[in-house]
């Protein structure tokens, strides 16, 4: 293959390219008391738990390796996580600085502990692009475990029944509804392999972490510009190593990694 050009079934959109990029701030109270009520509140809605069980009934996992006994899993986001993927439709696709710096590190040191998967909230062809793209596929030993793509992500609201509230007179409520990586999905279709005990969420946008924040831990989005300076994922590496002693990853406050 030769130049830019990829051959991919359908018509690709800026929608199906990239993910949400308008929630890239920062909030490192993600997995405050409150964030953790409103996760199980979102679990007590018969909406959420209608279309979880709906997810999870059409859900089947492709491994692509063998899982590790005794390996933690790490639920890897691929836009501005470990890859800028910004004007692609219009910009070379073959750019290195769009991987993120210390990728290879990351991996090759914490190989030991983890297996990992990833998770894009993307569509299927442009994460087969991007996953060539950034050197996923040369050799066995850097696959994934599976890969997950949008059509695996769902909306909750704000409210406890999903549902919009009544305001009050002269009132405004908005109810923010967004979409999120639920890892109970992949809890319960291995739960012999995988638990809130045993798994890290990585990524870049912390409402993905809507439905389980005590798994996430939130890098800041990457932008190629910063290719020189950035060492995101050097300081993430060395985290990753204290945390793969626990027994239980869900004893530490993540939204404070950065601090530790």
């Amino acid at each position: 293959m030769t130049g830019d050009a990829f051959i991919v079934l359908g018509t690709p959109s800026e929608e199906q390219l990239q993910c949400d990029n308008h929630d890239h701030r920062s909030c490192y109270g993600y997995n405050s008391k409150a964030c953790q009520e409103r996760a199980a509140d979102y679990w007590r809605s018969s909406n959420v738990m209608k279309v979880f069980n709906s997810r999870l009934k059409r859900l089947r996992l492709q491994w692509m390796r063998t899982p590790q006994p005794g390996k933690k899993l790490l639920v890897l986001d691929i836009d501005h996580t470990i890859y800028d993927c910004t004007n692609m439709l219009k910009e070379s696709l073959h750019d290195s600085c769009r991987i993120r710096p210390h990728l290879s590190t990351m991996f090759s040191s914490l190989k030991e502990y983890y297996d990992y998967c990833l998770w894009s909230q993307t569509a299927w062809q442009w994460i087969e692009t991007k996953c060539s793209l950034i050197g996923i596929y040369e050799s066995c030993q850097s696959y994934p475990l599976f890969i997950l793509d949008r059509s695996n992500m769902f909306s909750v609201g704000k409210s406890s029944n999903d549902q919009a509230v009544e305001p009050a007179a002269g009132e405004i409520v908005e109810v923010v509804r967004r979409n999120v990586k639920c890892l109970r999905l992949i809890w319960d279709s291995c739960p012999e392999l995988y638990s809130e005990k045993n798994t890290l969420h990585i990524d870049d946008l912390h409402k993905n972490f809507g439905l389980n924040p005590k798994n996430g831990i939130l890098v800041s989005p990457y932008r190629k510009a910063n290719y020189d300076t950035d060492t995101e994922l050097l300081k993430l590496t060395q985290y990753l190593l204290r945390v793969a002693k626990l027994d239980d990853v869900t004893t530490m406050d993540h939204s404070t990694w950065k601090n530790t």
